[in-house]
């Protein structure tokens, strides 16, 4: 039981090197091209750093031998269902929500992509843009479709793609 410290960070760095290929091997997969936004990628980083520090506490939590614990495992096993609630769950719905959030701007329409991978297509002359102070708002009619932050990379892509479809087909928002 001397070495589970040592375990644990090997287990650590050896989740943290997949996750490093896998993110390299899908760059060189993916064309980047300068139509898509996507969240920035800080958010994947602290999602997947958080993630990597979680199962190691939570492997901490349930190798320890019983005599670590004054009580047993009653209070390692609520230790463990309240860490997987405070930062387990919400740290795997940032991952799952930086992967799969995308818009992809084309000619006369974009494509939302949200965060359970379910795809609709807006067209240009259909949307109204109401800037906020930190973001840019999409409708369609009243509802919102979507809203785009100023953190994000190329956050002006679409509002420029639809001002201009707009002033090309005179429509003015």
């Amino acid at each position: 039981m001397r070495f589970l410290p040592l375990v644990i960070i090997a287990l650590l760095f050896a989740c943290f090197g997949v996750i490093r290929w896998c993110l390299s091997k899908k760059k060189f997969q993916n064309n980047i091209s300068i139509k898509i936004i996507k969240q920035p990628k800080a958010y994947l980083w602290l999602s997947a750093v958080g993630i990597l520090i979680y199962i190691g506490v939570s492997l901490l939590f349930l190798l320890l031998p019983d005599s670590a614990y004054e009580g047993g495992h009653i209070p390692a096993l609520v230790a463990f269902i309240v860490l997987t609630l405070i930062s387990g769950i919400p740290l795997l719905l940032l991952l799952v929500f930086v992967l799969n959030w995308r818009i992809t701007v084309e000619e006369e329409s974009f494509t939302y992509r949200n965060m359970f991978r379910q795809i609709k297509i807006y067209h240009y002359a259909d949307v109204t843009i109401e800037e906020k102070k930190a973001s840019t708002r999409f409708y369609q009619g009243k509802k919102r479709i979507v809203t785009v932050s100023f953190l994000i990379e190329n956050y002006d892509i679409l509002q420029i793609a639809v001002r201009k479809y707009q002033r090309t087909h005179r429509k003015k928002n």
